[in-house]
């Protein structure tokens, strides 16, 4: 059963969908379904995409992290708005983790009022991150996730059917015959 309890925004909403939306990127992280390729289908040949260390230190900083006790249960991805990100380069210098995006100006001159990082678990990119730094890779890969939210959702929703239809099946006995 889930544990997740009633949603404040929607009271009436079955406690099943609220679970799901709180375990969206944990299911996210294991799309692909194989633990020996997690998360998203990066490949080192794709355009438009960068390599990204970002300093385990600050996972809880910048909350990529599922858990704050644990800093290897880390999010798939983070979507970022840029001025605060571009305040903090400004401010910490080298000591931010952005500030080797923007070593070239590219944070500056990025065109969209946020980023996104993806885990890269397998080190693709050579680093525990990746930044889609064009505009059509950022959307690109904002799209993917969406459409895989969406099948996600859709799933569950067609086995919560099953499971109710099922339910409904077993209680009521007989049901009506030459229907």
């Amino acid at each position: 059963p889930c544990q997740c309890g009633p949603s404040e925004d929607d009271p009436e909403a079955p406690v099943q969908k609220k679970c799901l939306e709180l375990n969206m990127e944990r299911l996210l992280s294991n799309i692909q379904g194989d633990r020996k390729k997690r998360g998203f289908p990066l490949d080192k040949d794709m355009e438009g995409m960068r390599g990204f260390e970002m300093n385990s230190v600050n996972f809880k900083k910048y909350n990529l992290l599922f858990t704050e006790d644990n800093e290897k249960d880390t999010k798939p991805y983070m979507v970022f708005d840029k001025e605060p990100i571009m305040k903090e380069v400004k401010e910490m210098g080298f000591n931010c983790d952005f500030y080797f995006i923007n070593q070239k100006k590219e944070l500056e001159k990025w065109p969209l009022p946020k980023l996104i990082l993806l885990r890269d678990w397998d080190r693709v990119y050579g680093n525990n991150y990746v930044w889609p730094c064009t505009k059509d890779r950022h959307n690109y890969w904002l799209n993917w996730i969406e459409e895989k939210k969406e099948e996600i959702t859709d799933e569950w929703e067609a086995s919560i059917q099953q499971a109710e239809e099922a339910a409904e099946g077993g209680e009521g006995g007989e049901g009506e015959e030459g229907a």
